[in-house]
């Protein structure tokens, strides 16, 4: 604590030379941009291992030099395989959200094999029929519906009990050809396959649950109770034990247009693509960084595209990647502020850094995804695994002074408390803009009960 009081005076005190210094190629935006925001030079040196490593880097930017950033944690990429090929449903929101269901619906044999269990088929009539009577008697009830819909946690410990009896004896194959190698339950990556396919399935149904809970009491009961009766209509004769409340949460979604997990995709067909046929041909060993990460930073307003502070931002990234720092930015951040705002920042920092800087498309990635600090960081992480980029390359975060601070020195305790893990093996101040970050696979892991983006 002591550490960030002293780091927060600093900040206060350089506040005032804020845009002194030289003028750059850009003084018309937000201030100029000053040397001082690279730190203090006289007091940042690059390590001996940048110093050896001979990149033809600005001068300029020789005190953001990754050669201070290690981690203790080895890179170790599991079971993840990159060149995995994902089952997609058509939803990429609902694919996203709850995998294990659209492999449940899409892999040869497993429709077949959930229905002929004996447990299981027990749970599918039960849920049927609390669905059924929910549609012709709860009404304007919302709660009678949301029980009738929900796992109880004695049917969610039945259900999550036969699918690891079914694993166990061999008769799902999911966890070995789906699961690990996708890595979207690689935070218990180290459990037997029976007891990761159901804790996989606890993992959905707690995603379920929040999202239908939240989306129906937005949509009010009246709407709700039209919509059961018409999913009931539109879905007749018996239900597997999840697809009551699998169709109830993905209307409930739909009516409520939150899709922003699904928007944008495929990204690597669409607005990644130029940058992805260029990673092959990227000399990694030329950059001290694989990439220039930009957080977004919405304007919480409806009158404006992009927030002063995600211009700034996106300045300094344009010099560091004209500096030589990395082949590639990545600009993240999704539809935020405001709420259900038009205006995905990620979309509009790139436009903004290809007209203001002429920043070729082919360097730019975006993550149009992220809603906090802490998924901008895991976002890039899964980016970079599964676009091939060097893992063990660190990456450059930057963005504003009070940002860069929070990343450095408190950001830890809310990626535990949010995510459950820390989606980097090591961040390092690299001075009051600047950030060295190694990424962590387990980054991979989804998490569903934040569905709009898991």
């Amino acid at each position: 604590m002591q550490m960030v009081k002293i780091w927060f005076v600093f900040v206060l005190l350089g506040m005032h030379c804020w845009g002194c210094g030289t003028d750059t190629e850009n003084p018309s935006q937000n201030g100029d941009v000053s040397e001082n925001e690279t730190g203090d030079k006289a007091d940042s040196t690059p390590g001996d291992e940048d110093a050896e490593a001979g990149w033809d880097v600005d001068p300029e930017f020789e005190s953001i030099l990754p050669g201070e950033c290690a981690a203790e944690v080895p890179y170790d990429a599991g079971n993840f395989d990159q060149s995995y090929t994902w089952l997609r449903s058509g939803n990429y929101t609902l694919d996203k959200n709850y995998y294990l269901l659209t492999l449940f619906d899409h892999v040869e044999g497993v429709h077949d094999v959930l229905e002929n269990d004996a447990e299981l088929s027990a749970l599918s009539q039960s849920h049927t029929q609390a669905f059924r009577e929910a549609a012709s008697t709860c009404g304007e009830d919302l709660d009678c519906h949301l029980n009738a819909l929900t796992f109880s946690s004695d049917d969610l410990e039945a259900a999550a009990a036969a699918l690891q009896t079914l694993s166990e004896n061999g008769d799902l194959s999911l966890v070995s050809d789906h699961l690990r190698p996708s890595g979207v339950v690689m935070l218990y990556d180290d459990l037997p396959d029976d007891e990761l396919l159901a804790k996989a399935f606890r993992i959905v149904v707690d995603g379920l649950h929040e999202a239908l809970g939240h989306n129906a009491r937005e949509m009010g009961a009246a709407a709700f109770d039209e919509k059961i009766k018409n999913l009931s209509d539109a879905h007749p004769g018996d239900l597997l034990f999840y697809e009551p409340l699998y169709f109830a949460t993905e209307a409930a979604l739909e009516t409520q247009g939150r899709d922003e997990a699904g928007r944008y995709e495929p990204m690597e067909e669409g607005d990644n693509a130029a940058a992805l046929a260029e990673v092959p041909d990227i000399v990694w060993e030329n950059y001290p960084f694989s990439m220039i990460l930009v957080p977004g930073h919405g304007p919480d307003n409806d009158e404006d595209i992009l927030h002063p502070s995600g211009i700034l931002r996106c300045d300094m990234a344009a010099e560091r990647y004209a500096g030589g720092l990395a082949p590639l930015i990545l600009v993240s951040g999704g539809h935020v502020h405001p709420d259900r705002t038009p205006y995905c920042e990620a979309v509009e920092m790139k436009k903004y850094l290809m007209e203001t800087y002429a920043v070729p498309e082919s360097a730019m990635l975006i993550d149009p995804h992220a809603r906090h600090t802490t998924t901008n960081l895991r976002n890039a992480a899964r980016l970079i695994l599964r676009y091939g980029i060097p893992p063990e390359k660190p990456v450059l975060v930057t963005t504003d002074m009070s940002q860069s601070m929070y990343i450095a020195q408190m950001l830890d305790s809310r990626c535990l408390d949010e995510l459950g893990y820390l989606p980097y093996r090591e961040v390092t101040a690299l001075g009051i803009t600047d950030t060295c970050l190694l990424i962590d696979p387990v980054s991979l892991h989804m998490d569903p009960t934040d569905p709009l983006d898991p």
